[in-house]
């Protein structure tokens, strides 16, 4: 059986569509309510503080890499929809570039740039270490985040994939790099 956002009710498929990505949303908050009670009692006032001050660098870098993951999606999509599997692996593996590529410029300018950005931020003097080192542990992240978006993307065309017929094709499955 082949599922589509193309075919039925759009009220429905929306729907269908929507539920996955609300539930991940809730479970986001829930591990960053939970994030926040662990470091707020294990490590102190300090420490939850110096993380709440580099909050919206954090999401700045979240959404960047979030942002050049969907991007990336728009061709593989395209051309998994049209059916051309041999251009959907010369994506997947222009994503793969890319993304190294990104991890790599969030890595070194964010390591460049972590005390002059609190700085500017104005952080406090008795926060700035505690902050420095998660900005510092948040852009050295920034590769894993993106081989994740990745991996998901290629989970989710693999199981479309088999929806389609190829269940029994594992060459078919996990070998993306051949004809």
């Amino acid at each position: 059986m082949t599922r589509t956002l193309t075919s039925g009710s759009p009220t429905r498929v929306i729907v269908l569509f929507a539920i996955p990505l609300l539930l991940g949303n809730v479970f986001q908050q829930i591990y960053h309510v939970t994030d926040a009670v662990v470091v707020g009692r294990l490590l102190g006032v300090n420490a939850l503080a110096a993380v709440g001050s580099t909050t919206s660098v954090v999401f700045l870098l979240l959404g960047f890499t979030f942002g050049a993951a969907a991007g990336m999606a728009i061709p593989v999509a395209r051309a998994f929809g049209a059916g051309d599997l041999a251009a959907t692996r010369r994506f997947l593996a222009l994503g793969a570039v890319v993304s190294a590529a990104i991890a790599a410029a969030v890595m070194a300018v964010g390591t460049l740039i972590a005390s002059p950005l609190l700085t500017l931020m104005r952080t406090p003097p008795e926060l700035m270490a505690d902050a420095r080192t998660f900005l510092l542990v948040s852009f050295w992240a920034a590769p894993g985040r993106l081989a994740g978006l990745r991996m998901r993307v290629l989970d989710r065309l693999l199981r479309v994939n088999s929806l389609r017929g190829a269940a029994h094709n594992v060459r078919a499955h996990y070998d993306l790099g051949n004809e």
